[in-house]
């Protein structure tokens, strides 16, 4: 028996190995993309958390949650998040209570499906719509 020594890959070989790599791209790539969106939510969910706690202690200061000088957020339209993934406005400020709403912009607007908008208000309730569950979008569970 005389065996030839091989110095390549054969097209089989090589086939096997772009199917291989193949599959595990299709399922991979799309789970890589859904956690890089969930984690870019922390932008949104975590300013709203920073504004309400400032505007609780401008509150407790001054008594009420709307005192000139407890002005959060001071362009009229609301601010960027630290990212720039979200818009951070007041839905609602009187002297008792308060609703803000982070909205999605840019690139953050293909998590809009699943998580679109985050509200937060003065006794601490979470909201958000999308087809994800509050505590997904909010990562509390």
């Amino acid at each position: 028996m005389h065996f030839r020594n091989s110095n390549g890959f054969t097209l089989v070989e090589v086939m096997v190995t772009v199917a291989i790599l193949g599959i595990i791209t299709a399922i991979a790539l799309p789970q890589y993309e859904q956690y890089v969106r969930q984690a870019k939510r922390s932008d949104g969910t975590g300013s709203l958390l920073t504004v309400a706690h400032n505007l609780e202690r401008c509150g407790t200061t001054f008594g009420r949650y709307n005192h000139p000088s407890c002005d959060v957020l001071a362009p009229a339209g609301g601010v960027d998040s630290n990212e720039g993934f979200y818009r951070v406005t007041i839905a609602v400020r009187t002297a008792s209570t308060y609703r803000y709403t982070a909205v999605a912009q840019g690139q953050q607007l293909a998590d809009s499906a699943f998580c679109d908008n985050f509200t937060i208000d003065q006794t601490g309730t979470k909201g958000a719509t999308g087809t994800e569950t509050l505590a997904r979008c909010w990562r509390d569970g």
